[in-house]
């Protein structure tokens, strides 16, 4: 069915200029400036975004990881890498030696093979808190948990496999496959944990996802109805290469621009008085703060461009051919 363009309008957006609820922010429009009637319906169409990365690669999503003590009924003990922007996978493996040594004190290291792209943990030297016969190291992707630290992604930093049980008190997901005092990396390991951002929105709008994108959800075979209105990819520079890092850089703002009408939706209703929108990772969790009141201060604030539209049904335009509309006209009638 084609439509054709009634009317449209640029709506220009400051998520600080919204009503802030938390990490969402909700933007107030006038009734009498967006509207429709009878068959017509309204539209809403990302054209750009932009974001600055105010946020740590290694955060609060990605951090923690656990220390099995076998001999001590499977005691768990935590270990927590301090949050921050690494780089150099040197840098992070540093990182990561320092909060073992805070966990289980001694010397127990960690280095980066830049060939194999691995970690490799000496727990050795641990002091405490450490079976050196049938230790091993687990980590937490439990989507029925709302502690962050058991829906972490810690596995995917480190290169290991996730425990998805959150509630076990034992039998744990070895996440390396070894145990005693020797472990490395079986998969590569990463320097950061979200490739997209998703926009969300409390509109209806006719999407679904799989059950992967969000805690709380059974049926990993099937999808569900989404709130998500677009995906922000968040772009890598591989021209910016630096010799020492191994690693492209990431850009320092996320940006999304579209001429093809990508993400757009048809609203049901006839008048439109507010959005709500949110910004989270690929797990439905929202963006990870570096400290207290960086929502509430703007300073994971975004801006965007939405494209709002009337579409007249084709039976109310008089006067219109059969068949597509060509030459200059052509661009007015939107498929």
């Amino acid at each position: 069915m084609v439509f054709k363009i009634k009317e449209h309008r640029n709506i220009f957006v400051d998520s600080r200029a919204g009503t802030q609820n938390n990490h969402k922010s909700q933007i107030h429009l006038p009734t009498q400036s967006f509207n429709c009637q009878g068959d017509e319906l309204m539209r809403i169409t990302l054209n750009s975004f932009s974001m600055r990365r105010n946020f740590y690669k290694i955060n609060s999503t990605n951090n923690t990881f656990y220390g099995v003590d076998v001999a001590n009924s499977s005691t768990l003990y935590e270990v927590k890498i301090t949050e921050g922007d690494y780089n150099h996978f040197d840098d992070l493996a540093a990182a990561i030696e320092t909060a073992l040594v805070a966990t289980f004190a001694g010397t127990p290291t960690c280095v980066y093979d830049e060939q194999t792209r691995a970690f490799t943990f000496d727990m050795g030297g641990a002091a405490s808190n450490w079976d050196s016969t049938d230790g091993f190291f687990t980590s937490f992707l439990d989507k029925n948990s709302s502690d962050p630290e058991k829906f972490n992604d810690a596995h995917e930093i480190l290169g290991g496999k996730p425990e998805e049980d959150a509630t076990k008190t034992s039998g744990f997901v070895n996440m390396f496959g070894t145990t005693g005092d020797d472990h490395v990396s079986i998969f590569p390991a990463q320097l950061d944990t979200i490739a997209d951002l998703y926009l969300t929105t409390n509109l209806q709008t006719n999407n679904f996802e799989t059950h992967g994108f969000r805690r709380g959800t059974t049926g990993e075979n099937t999808i569900t109805n989404s709130q998500k209105f677009a995906r922000i990819p968040i772009e890598r520079d591989l021209a910016i290469f630096d010799t020492s890092n191994y690693c492209p850089t990431l850009h320092d703002i996320i940006k999304f621009e579209d001429s093809n009408d990508l993400y757009s939706i048809y609203l049901q209703n006839k008048q439109l008085t507010q959005i709500l929108f949110d910004i989270e990772d690929e797990k439905g969790r929202p963006i990870p703060r570096v400290s207290t009141g960086q929502f509430a201060t703007g300073n994971l604030h975004y801006k965007m461009v939405l494209k709002w539209e009337v579409l007249e049904h084709p039976d109310k335009v008089v006067g219109r051919p059969a068949g597509d509309l060509e030459g200059k006209y052509k661009g007015a009638i939107n498929n």
